[in-house]
């Protein structure tokens, strides 16, 4: 006979939160139930999500492609050789042109879709205590199409240094501006190709569910330990989307829940976690004003300090009949800023790469759940199992994805 009703251990939800380096909601759920002895979970999620949206920095919404939209300042191409700026400056003002002005601009189109697998594997190690191993594996997909608007003023020029034989500069600043942003692209040491499909493995977790209470009781209590480990692939220094699948640290943690059986188809769920990012070393670019900018420099070995994660959530679930259960919730989720210290550049810039460690997501959810377990003990179905449908909306957020997130998710028990 089965002590416990592990039909609905999909305690994971933890997971999907914290496989990648950008937070995701949590729509599997947090739960207080464990495996019993000996028994194991098999379980696949998929999470769909198209990338249209994100939110800045300071908590504003802004569509992906305003960043494939851009002016192009002429001080892009004046600093490009710091020691010919003042030269290139001077010649820009004696044609009329003011060097603060507007080169022109690209202008462009972007699709992205994100598609995330993780499969998880539990075992009950004796009825209170289980042990879950998940790696996630994110495919990331994405098409941009980019054309180059030259200005008013950057024609002109062209005429001018034309008309007065000034062949060399001439062809200096054509090249500069005229030629396509693919090009560009590569003289600033970015990777850019037009279609991406991408197939990454995320951060694995390491879960140890421990139920506190009696199956029981009303109210019950569980606690989950949790380590992150970073199998993850950071983004690389040449990579204009700056795709990461993981944090690039190692990242142990906790999670509290709490359930509250109000009556017998209703139930509420709390939980709370925390996380510490330990400190690591990476690669990036390095910006000079702000993350907007193309940034050209880069510096390897920068020192990114320790981070806390933290988060709430709270759920309510309706059971609807013996196998159907509706759920739904809010949830909070906030990485804090981790200090970025480097050694090749002013300190400021070091500050900027700091200020966009912060991440903060609170979205909204609701999923659909069918399990079999009841009826598995009723013996009307052959084995037990759980189906779940489900889908997020961002409320607000900052430095993360701001498009809806949908899930499916099929969990086997034995």
């Amino acid at each position: 006979m089965m002590k416990t009703p592990w039909g609905a251990c999909l305690a994971l939800a933890l997971t999907a939160a914290q496989a990648q380096a950008v937070l995701v909601p949590n729509l599997t759920g947090d739960r207080v139930e464990t495996l019993p002895r000996h028994r194991f979970m098999v379980s696949a999620t998929q999470f769909y999500s198209t990338l249209d949206h994100h939110y800045k920095l300071d908590g504003s919404r802004e569509s992906l492609a305003d960043n494939f939209n851009r002016a192009i300042p002429w001080s892009e191409i004046t600093q490009d050789d710091p020691t010919r700026t003042a030269e290139l400056e001077g010649l820009l003002r004696s044609q009329g042109v003011d060097p603060a002005g507007d080169a022109g601009s690209f202008t462009g189109t972007f699709r992205g879709r994100l598609h995330t697998v993780v499969p998880v594997v539990g075992y009950g190690i004796t009825d209170r205590v289980n042990l879950f191993v998940v790696v996630p594996i994110v495919n990331f997909q994405g098409e941009a199409r980019m054309a180059y608007n030259a200005s008013p003023a950057a024609e002109t020029l062209g005429k001018n240094l034309a008309t007065n034989q000034m062949q060399g500069a001439s062809r200096e600043f054509a090249v500069a501006l005229n030629h396509g942003f693919d090009d560009q692209m590569k003289e600033r040491g970015y990777s850019f190709n037009r279609s991406e499909n991408r197939t990454l493995i995320g951060d694995a977790q390491v879960v140890m569910p421990m139920a506190l209470s009696a199956p029981a009781d009303r109210v019950r209590w569980a606690l989950q330990p949790m380590l992150s480990i970073p199998t993850g692939r950071l983004a690389a220094t040449d990579d204009l989307y700056r795709i990461s699948s993981g944090s690039g640290a190692w990242t142990p943690g906790c999670k509290g829940i709490m359930s509250w059986k109000a009556w017998r188809r209703f139930e509420l769920v709390g939980s709370t976690y925390a996380q510490t990012a330990l400190p690591h070393r990476r690669n990036s670019r390095v910006p000079r004003q702000n993350m907007d900018e193309l940034m050209r420099d880069t510096e390897s070995n920068l020192s990114i300090g320790p981070g806390l994660n933290y988060g709430a959530q709270l759920e309510n679930r309706l059971a609807l009949t013996r196998s159907w259960t509706l759920r739904g919730g809010l949830q909070h989720q906030h990485a804090l800023k981790r200090s970025v210290k480097g050694s090749r550049y002013d300190r400021s810039r070091y500050g900027v790469l700091a200020d966009a460690t912060e991440e903060r997501l609170d979205n909204a959810y609701a999923v659909l759940e069918f399990n079999t377990l009841q009826a598995f003990l009723d013996k009307d179905f052959l084995f037990p199992s759980q189906v779940a449908v489900g889908a997020s909306w961002p409320l607000a957020g900052k430095n993360t994805v701001a498009d809806p997130l949908y899930m499916l998710q099929l969990a086997l028990f034995f």
